[in-house]
């Protein structure tokens, strides 16, 4: 245990320290993100493996941290894996503006995507409960250009939440999945990401191994 609570001490100190914008990693769907947060003192580790869904060949392998810092403020740490990558290191950040006394409507803004090699992405997103799901709606900059981002989800059981969600342009994707916990521990969320652009034949696949918990207990 002792080695445990040192090990994400570790990670923590290590995010704090190299905190900029980075690779999308933060909380939200599969594709965009919500006006959620990790949570306070909360950590979630995911392995991450992307590919085209034709060749079933993966060709983007991930190592995403998100630490939650009180309930407004979250910090990420990605490390791409893949052997041929220009950048190693990624990080991200989010805030909550907002949140109502019943938690079932929340304003939040953060930005990802940025490394040496890559320009960051602001991003302005509202999360509200409408009762049969809840609806995500925001803009993100994208290269430059701002997009309309826009989703929904349901949880329906403790365990199943069902997700899809859309970013403008055709350069960009939707894409419909799902997110598992096992325990409340252990998850997986998973995919299928569908180009805008129909010309397109590269549909993609994402599957996140997920496992949170306290970082200090």
């Amino acid at each position: 245990m002792q080695n445990n609570t040192f090990l994400m001490s570790l990670l923590l100190g290590f995010a704090l320290l190299l905190f900029r914008p980075a690779l999308a990693c933060y909380s939200g769907l599969l594709i965009i993100p919500t006006a959620d947060s990790v949570g306070a003192n909360q950590y979630d580790i995911e392995l991450q493996t992307d590919g085209i869904t034709r060749k079933m060949k993966a060709d983007t392998y991930l190592l995403n941290m998100e630490f939650g810092f009180g309930n407004r403020v979250e910090v990420g740490v990605d490390v791409d894996l893949h052997e041929k990558s220009d950048d190693r290191l990624f990080v991200n950040g989010k805030f909550v503006f907002a949140k109502t006394a019943d938690g079932k409507l929340a304003l939040a803004g953060g930005i990802c995507n940025s490394a040496p090699h890559l320009q960051g992405s602001l991003y302005l997103v509202a999360t509200g409960d409408c009762r049969l799901f809840r609806i995500t709606l925001g803009a993100m900059n994208f290269t430059g250009k701002h997009q309309i981002i826009t989703g929904i989800d349901k949880t329906l059981n403790p365990h199943l939440t069902l997700m899809a969600d859309y970013s403008g342009g055709k350069e960009n994707y939707s894409s419909v999945g799902l997110n598992y916990h096992f325990n409340d521990r252990i998850g997986i969320m998973a995919g299928v990401e569908i180009p805008n652009d129909h010309l397109l034949n590269d549909q993609r696949y994402s599957i996140h191994l997920i496992f949170n918990g306290p970082v200090f207990k």
